[in-house]
């Protein structure tokens, strides 16, 4: 029962929300793409449709196109309540993961089969891609997504033809299963 809640509470915070854009839905529609056709900032950008920044880049703004909203000593410690869909969450510089809404983040890491849905508050503390200082990163609104058509040009196949909602649907299954076990 608490879990069909927490998956109705996330479908309700996610679709409800009057912030997700085009941007967010395409941070969804990738989920299921492997690791070695996106890495994490890579999955990010593609998904911003922005020229590529790594993991570091993004950690000190990208170039000026992400702006920092908070700082926090760990994952942990992150206020679900301070955050908008589409924000980053850069961890040490070395990694970095998406808020898509309801207490939902998404990554691309080898050991979530690449593009997938995660908890980033039940990540452990030992696991190094999710250990130590975190910023939360925000798209700056005057900031256009440059060169668009990198993105266009390399990665047309990631982009499914199915809906966002029917992605998502396949992400929650895959959240649950990974709650649960």
């Amino acid at each position: 029962m608490k879990t069909t809640i927490l998956i109705g509470a996330i479908v309700l915070a996610i679709f409800a929300s009057q912030q997700r854009d085009d941007y967010v839905d395409r941070l969804v529609d990738l989920a299921g793409t492997p690791y070695a056709q996106l890495n994490c900032s890579a999955y990010i950008c593609a998904a911003k449709r922005h020229a590529p920044c790594s993991a570091l880049s993004m950690y000190w703004g990208c170039d000026g196109a992400l702006e920092i909203v908070a700082e926090y000593a760990d994952h942990t410690l992150i206020d679900q309540n301070l955050l908008q869909p589409g924000d980053v969450a850069a961890i040490k510089g070395i990694h970095v993961v998406a808020y898509v809404g309801g207490g939902v983040w998404m990554d691309s890491d080898v050991k979530h089969g690449g593009v997938n849905p995660i908890n980033l508050w039940m990540e452990p503390m030992d696991d190094p891609w999710f250990s130590g200082r975190v910023r939360i990163l925000r798209w700056k609104q005057s900031s256009q997504p440059r060169l668009a058509e990198f993105a266009a040009e390399h990665t047309p196949s990631l982009f499914s033809s199915s809906a966002p909602a029917q992605k998502f649907d396949e992400l929650l299954a895959r959240l649950y299963l990974r709650m649960t076990s």
